[in-house]
């Protein structure tokens, strides 16, 4: 037994197996916690990693709503699509702003054409972009 604190409910968690655990039902708000914690958990252990091409970006600097100057680029991207759900080529765009970009250490300009797999974090904005080619 292990005695824990998730979402700031105290459980007790017993180990049924290594890849199990049993907790108190009857503890509502830790219930609650664990559901919306596996949920996160979930969604990224079945996001699924898409290749794609970045086949262009432009320059997209605004305002944000606390008037504080955000700069960055808008960055398009091609990628097969699904077998199941239909055939060709589906394209997608995302924001990265400077600072982003910086902190992934990308330069556009040699990503372009280039294939590159996007890892998303639990709010769906990209953490790494790996180079494949």
């Amino acid at each position: 037994m292990k005695i824990c604190t998730i979402a700031g409910a105290a459980a007790e968690i017993h180990a049924a197996d290594p890849g199990s655990v049993v907790i108190d039902k009857s503890n509502h708000d830790l219930v609650d916690a664990v559901q919306k914690y596996l949920e996160k958990t979930i969604y990224i252990m079945e996001r699924k990693t898409i290749i794609m091409k970045i086949i262009g970006y432009s320059r997209n600097d605004f305002v944000s709503k606390e008037g504080r100057p955000i700069t960055g680029c808008r960055i398009y991207l091609a990628t097969e699509v699904d077998a199941g759900k239909g055939e060709g080529v589906m394209v997608k765009d995302m924001y990265l702003s400077d600072a982003k970009m910086a902190g992934l250490k990308i330069n556009l300009h040699d990503l372009m054409g280039r294939e590159v797999k996007i890892y998303y974090n639990e709010f769906r904005k990209p953490e790494s972009i790996v180079l494949l080619d």
